[in-house]
Formats: structure tokens, C-alpha cells, sequence
């Protein structure tokens, strides 16, 4: 809901009925600044709240939900300069995880699932494939393998998931296995 800058109560404005207010109310930040601007107080409140100022107010209180503001902006952009600096959360900064690189069916962004491309051997076992980088996994698999990134502490938990029988660190492919042509699309879940 939007506020007061001063006293940090609800900003209510007034309708053309008597006894009657309107409580601008937005359901996302982005929402609220499009209608007021970047420098628009606000609070986050509970209908249970609103109900209870309406009732202490004794008031009939309008609620307007995203609309646009016919105020438009009022106040302006707060400047960052203005602001302390926020206290670092770690003395020292996390440790960056290593990642490693595995084979994959071709990923678009937003995808919320990537499937690994397991290779098989001649006794029939599926593997897991694992590169220090994209680079030595197309060198390895070919230029048209789609190759992502993981945590290297995940290896274990990705092959079981995918049913892997083992992992295969900087592993080769045959040229005969290896894809021809970008792989456009596959099918996907």
C-alpha cells in the first residue's frame, strides 16, 4: 500500500463522497512504480490490516487494486548517493563451487530441466561424460555436442538420477557417434 513519507501511515485520498477514502494498493513493486515512480513510499500490509483501518478510521475505505494513479509521480527518484552503504554479509566472500561440464540434449533458456546425453559402451553400460570445459567436451564429443555446465559436487546425484552405471572423466567419442549437424530440437518434458 502506499504511504506517507512523513509519518509512514497509509496515504488515503479522498473521493467525492463524504465519508469515503481510497486506498491505493499494488501487487508488485513494479506495478506501484510504474503508477508513482521510483520514489513512492509503500508498505506491504494483510487485507485483515486493511479491514482493520477501515474500522478504526470509521471511514468507508475504497481499495484500488493496480490501478494507475491519476497523481501520476510525486516524488522523485531517491539518489543512491543518499544512501549508507550496506554492510558486507561475510567477512570473507563464499568460495566459488567448481563446476564441470557434461553432454546434454539441446537447452533453451528457461528451460527448468536439462537431460544429459548419456554415451554407451559395447557391454551395453550407459555413462556419464565430465569435462573441465566446453572446450575439451567438443573436442572430445564433436562441435555439434550441446554441452552445460554443473556443480562438480552434483556428478554423483546427476548420473543416478539419469541412470548412469558410471562417470567418465575427459572420455572420447568415436567420430561415428558423434553428431553431424546442430541438433535443432529434441523432444523435451
Amino acid at each position: 500500500m502506499l504511504v506517507e513519507p512523513e509519518h509512514g501511515g497509509p496515504e488515503l485520498s479522498p473521493t467525492e463522497k463524504d465519508n469515503e477514502l481510497c486506498l491505493w494498493l499494488y501487487t508488485g513493486v513494479r506495478l506501484l512504480i510504474e503508477s508513482r515512480g521510483d520514489g513512492q513510499p509503500y508498505a506491504a500490509t494483510t487485507a485483515a490490516e486493511i479491514v482493520t483501518l477501515a474500522a478504526e478510521l470509521d471511514v468507508t475505505v475504497l481499495a484500488a487494486i493496480d490501478m494507475w494513479h491519476p497523481g501520476g509521480a510525486r516524488y522523485p527518484e531517491p539518489d543512491r548517493h543518499d544512501f549508507d552503504p550496506l554492510e558486507p554479509l561475510d567477512d570473507q566472500p563464499p568460495p566459488e563451487e567448481p563446476v564441470v561440464w557434461i553432454p546434454t540434449r539441446p537447452v533453451r533458456a528457461g528451460d527448468r530441466r536439462v537431460n544429459a546425453e548419456l554415451h554407451g559402451t559395447r557391454a551395453g553400460e550407459k555413462l556419464l561424460l565430465v569435462f573441465e570445459s566446453p572446450e575439451q567436451a567438443w573436442a572430445a564429443c564433436g562441435q555439434f555436442q550441446a554441452v552445460s555446465a554443473i556443480r562438480a559436487d552434483r556428478i554423483d546425484k546427476i548420473a543416478q538420477d539419469c541412470g548412469a552405471n558410471g562417470v567418465v572423466f575427459n572420455g572420447w567419442l568415436d567420430e561415428d557417434v558423434r553428431h553431424t549437424a546442430p541438433i535443432v530440437d529434441w523432444l523435451r518434458r
